[in-house]
């Protein structure tokens, strides 16, 4: 079974160089092991001394294992100036990790703040369940996914106004609010086609612009779209902009699961050389440790 270790290199403590020491010693006994003996190294590399190459030894820890070794950074530059460089951060849009990155959205909103909404939030039930498919009628199932991406595209609306940065390109694709009455739901569904894709903006207005009083009493039945609209439309810091503290966790650039990357690579024995995991987090090793 593969074994992991981890370093938590601070500079100028005279630590330096003994865990350069301690890495290359781990790697010269992997040598000697067979692969499910092979010891993965994590080394949280608070000033990137291990990770880059600096002007006074114009090489790192990095340079001498990379074909055996990962690098991650929260840097959007370091992503940039390196091709071999991973985004730890979530594509808080992606729809692929974007239960996983609500989580972790949660986890970041509990140790901040205890109001009421907040809570309510953090418990909106908004992502698709197979098992339901087995359970109910197409028709069901389908007004329960048509369901749960209205409230997703509220969500994202959120990270939109909180400052968690799309790609120029995105667009919203949700179904639209149906009005009580008649005429002025013709009228409402002549006007707005959100099912087609919209940009994130104009999803923002759509939903901002609700009166939740002239909605079909069926949407009023489900209190998450009470609790979504209630952050979205907040105008002061107990609302979205309560966020816009925790936008730094997002990059567009993000993509898969970076937590399972990290498993699957330590496991085969891999080290990472992770210069901004513990940079971007206070809590980055309790978070990164829970990960594993």
């Amino acid at each position: 079974m593969a074994r992991r270790s981890a370093f938590f290199g601070m500079t100028r403590t005279g630590k330096s160089n003994t865990i350069k020491i301690v890495i290359m010693a781990i790697e010269k006994l992997n040598e000697q092991r067979t692969q499910d003996q092979q010891i993965g190294q994590i080394i949280f590399d608070v000033n990137g001394e291990y990770t880059f190459a600096n002007q006074q030894d114009q090489t790192c820890i990095y340079d001498k294992l990379q074909d055996k070794a990962l690098r991650f950074s929260a840097s959007a530059r370091k992503v940039e100036e390196h091709e071999d460089v991973l985004v730890i951060q979530y594509d808080f849009y992606n729809n692929a990790t974007l239960e996983e990155s609500f989580g972790l959205l949660c986890d970041e909103i509990a140790l901040l703040k205890q109001a009421d909404y907040f809570k309510a939030f953090m418990g909106v039930s908004m992502f698709d369940r197979e098992e339901y498919r087995e359970r109910e009628d197409q028709e069901e199932y389908n007004r329960k996914k048509r369901t749960n991406q209205r409230k997703r595209a509220i969500y994202k609306c959120i990270l939109h106004r909180a400052k968690f940065g799309s790609a120029g390109y995105y667009k919203v694709y949700f179904h639209r609010f149906e009005l009580t009455d008649g005429e002025q739901d013709k009228q409402d569904k002549a006007r707005y086609k959100p099912h087609e894709g919209i940009p994130p903006e104009q999803a923002c207005l759509y939903f901002e612009n609700l009166d939740f009083n002239n909605l079909h009493d069926k949407y009023k039945q489900d209190k998450d779209y009470q609790a979504l609209l209630t952050v979205l439309k907040a105008t002061h810091v107990s609302g979205y902009e309560a966020l816009m503290g925790l936008n730094h966790l997002h990059s567009h650039q993000g993509g898969d699961d970076y937590k399972k990357n990290h498993r699957s690579s330590t496991a085969c024995g891999k080290g990472y050389i992770d210069r901004s995991l513990y940079c971007f987090h206070a809590n980055a090793r309790k978070i990164h440790q829970r990960t594993l």
